[in-house]
């Protein structure tokens, strides 16, 4: 009797402690990763080529395009894989969103297979447009419609005045949302 009393005392204490740890915590569910992205989506980045399909040795132009909705836009910093046995970058300039634009950086790296171009601007703008353009050359036929440049998603941000107008890097404010298009390369 004196060893059951103690064990006996045990499971009533832990009966009583598992409901009352029942009591106090709500219950709550998680929101979907759906509307976490729907809810604070506040910009998103489209890489439109101006063609579908062109010839080995063309030009081709890529428009990095945002639109942030009713959120001024501060700048881009764009991170990118290409395939440098299929494009030769040419060059990455400014495009007409911003009327003062300021590159801030620019790097071409093909035994890296990496771009990375950065735009910004003193003057944030709401609008939605054309932040930089990357000009290409084809080298090589594709068997298929592919991706022979692309976002670097983890990577690439872009930079929003936040609601009280404080012009900084709104990372943790932002989510990107991103749009690549297919090309063919014929020979």
């Amino acid at each position: 009797m004196k060893t059951t009393l103690p064990i006996l005392l045990l499971i009533i204490l832990a009966v009583l402690a598992g409901g009352i740890s029942l009591l106090v915590k709500p219950k709550t569910e998680l929101p979907s990763a759906e509307s976490i992205i729907e809810a604070s989506a506040q910009a998103s980045l489209t890489l439109q080529p101006e063609l579908t399909s062109v010839k080995v040795g063309e030009e081709i132009t890529y428009a990095v395009l945002v639109d942030a909705g009713n959120k001024k836009i501060i700048g881009v910093e764009g991170y990118f894989e290409f395939d440098p046995s299929v494009l030769s970058i040419t060059s990455i300039s400014p495009g007409p969103l911003f009327a003062l634009p300021e590159e801030l950086l620019k790097i071409i790296d093909p035994p890296t297979h990496h771009l990375t171009y950065a735009v910004g601007t003193r003057n944030p703008v709401t609008a939605k447009g054309i932040l930089f353009t990357i000009h290409a050359r084809t080298l090589t036929p594709t068997k298929d419609q592919n991706e022979p440049l692309t976002f670097i998603r983890e990577k690439t941000h872009v930079a929003l005045e936040s609601e009280s107008g404080d012009k900084r890097y709104a990372q943790e404010e932002t989510a990107t949302i991103f749009e690549t298009k297919q090309i063919v390369i014929l020979p």
